[in-house]
């Protein structure tokens, strides 16, 4: 990362005010002897922790017009999906923006057919990891809220501040998109007493516990807590270490610690265990940049969201969301969704941000292959 950006990653989380302001009291008169009330009696105080960050606003973000499905309505639920139904809606009780996004589901028949729904409703009905609520603060009602919101808009997965979570955060967002019940499957596996579901390759998707405390990094409980156990599984050093949220600075050392950053055979190994399907990782490290940008390419014309490697100021994950042609039939635009959340566009690389927002930006095919190092492949 460039002394620019960290500056920048510092500032953000300097500005950022966790602790309620202190109550002024009395000031009590000396005694002659140390007592628990001095500061200075306690020889770990140093270690003593103080209350963390508080929920980060969550304000209702529904999915844009671009991503909003036209089909007509299916009609009123089966009896037995009624049943769920009322039960997931009754598990998040007045939470009115995931009420919304959970009625705007059933309106665009996502809940008539399918796990998704099923999903939910075990997710409702299974006890939380007591853990979630003692030392962080988070219900379960709030938690399934941000699943429900999620599925209904998956633009509002973000990486966070501060955090080398680029690569766990686009594969979070391209399960949402691919596959969301399976999703809603893991997260509820990973919330649970044990902390870990079994992935469809047979292997344990594990959330380390140091996942579950808040942070500065602006980013909602499910997105902490996924991109967490995605990291512990899948960063450049996950094979010797575990993942610790609150070491990941986003720089070379907390990368070597197992604590940042994920390289392309990683994303691929851990999202073909994810998926079931086979997946290819490929780089400009073997490849010319404009033979990955044409496999890039293809994919998204078969309708594929392709997550990528790119060159910004260092290297950073997206996605690519689809593929613009000219007049000529050839590739003339790429579509990507960057996992920040928000990018208002620049010039490293060059790019245009889209007005629906949510890390949507256009980019040239020409820059686009210039820029791209490498991608997951679908084989």
């Amino acid at each position: 990362m460039s002394d620019g950006k960290q500056k920048l990653h510092e500032a953000m989380a300097a500005a950022i005010g966790g602790a309620p302001p202190r109550t002024e009291v009395a000031a009590e008169e000396a005694t002659g002897g140390p007592s628990p009330k001095d500061v200075a009696f306690f020889e770990d105080a140093a270690e003593l922790r103080g209350p963390g960050p508080g929920a980060v606003a969550d304000p209702d973000s529904p999915p844009p017009a671009a991503d909003r499905g036209g089909g007509a309505a299916k009609g009123p639920l089966p009896a037995d999906r009624a049943g769920l139904f009322d039960a997931v809606r009754g598990a998040i009780g007045d939470d009115a923006p995931a009420n919304a996004a959970l009625e705007r589901l059933l309106s665009a028949g996502r809940l008539h057919e399918g796990k998704l729904l099923p999903h939910l409703g075990t997710f409702a009905r299974t006890p939380r990891n007591p853990a979630l609520l003692l030392e962080a603060g988070i219900e379960p009602e709030l938690l399934l809220g941000q699943v429900i919101r999620h599925v209904d808009n998956p633009l509002r997965v973000q990486q966070g501040r501060g955090r080398g979570t680029c690569g766990a955060g686009v594969m979070e967002y391209l399960l949402l998109r691919r596959d969301p019940a399976e999703l809603v499957r893991l997260v509820d596996g990973i919330t649970r007493q044990e902390r870990e579901v079994t992935l469809r390759s047979g292997k344990k998707l594990v959330m380390p516990r140091s996942a579950i405390s808040r942070d500065e990094s602006g980013r909602v409980d499910l997105d902490r807590l996924f991109q967490s156990a995605i990291m512990n599984h899948a960063s450049a050093m996950s094979w010797l270490f575990d993942y610790d949220n609150p070491d990941d600075d986003d720089t070379f050392w907390a990368a070597m610690r197992g604590d940042s950053q994920m390289a392309v055979y990683g994303f691929t190994s851990l999202f073909q265990a994810i998926l079931g399907v086979p997946f290819t990782s490929v780089t400009t490290l073997s490849r010319p940049g404009d033979e990955v940008a044409g496999l890039v390419a293809r994919a998204a014309a078969r309708g594929e969201k392709v997550p990528v490697i790119l060159q910004f100021n260092s290297y950073h994950w997206c996605s690519v969301e689809w593929l613009e042609a000219g007049k000529d039939g050839k590739p003339a635009s790429i579509v990507l969704r960057n996992p920040w959340g928000r990018d208002d566009g620049g010039d490293k690389p060059p790019r245009v941000a889209l007005p629906e927002g949510g890390g949507r930006v256009r980019m040239t095919y020409t820059d686009f292959a210039k820029n791209v190092f490498g991608a997951t492949i679908r084989s």
